[in-house]
């Protein structure tokens, strides 16, 4: 499956991670004050929100356990079983390690969009 392919099924896993009744204008605001300020001048603006999602913050709790991340791979058909135990093994771990970029990508770019717009209203979330 294409990535993105997989950009409604990560949006809607954010969408389920984000603490209630948390916009995303709010989690870019929660975002930049806990560590934003200064991680985005350092990693640059995804990377950065990578990181702080690495950190497991209480606001945005995505899926860590790498047995997690696997089910939903299968779940949104990322993932198929491969002939050997061994191409699965790979398979699985090669979608683990692309599974913080991938989430942070859609992230950044979704509450980069949202905190814009709520600029462009006058309204600070």
């Amino acid at each position: 499956m294409a990535n993105r392919n997989l950009k409604p099924h990560v949006r809607a896993h954010i969408a389920q991670a984000i603490a209630p009744g948390t916009t995303l204008a709010e989690l870019h605001d929660i975002f930049m004050d806990e560590f934003g300020k200064w991680a985005v001048s350092r990693y640059g603006y995804q990377q950065a929100v990578q990181e702080w999602l690495q950190g497991l913050p209480s606001t945005c709790t995505v899926a860590f356990y790498n047995s997690d991340i696997v089910r939903l791979g299968y779940d949104w058909g990322a993932l198929t079983p491969q002939r050997t135990a061994k191409a699965t093994e790979s398979a699985e771990w090669r979608w683990v390690e692309s599974w913080w970029r991938r989430v942070s990508m859609v992230l950044a770019a979704d509450m980069a969009k949202a905190a814009k717009a709520a600029k462009a209203a006058g309204v600070r979330a």
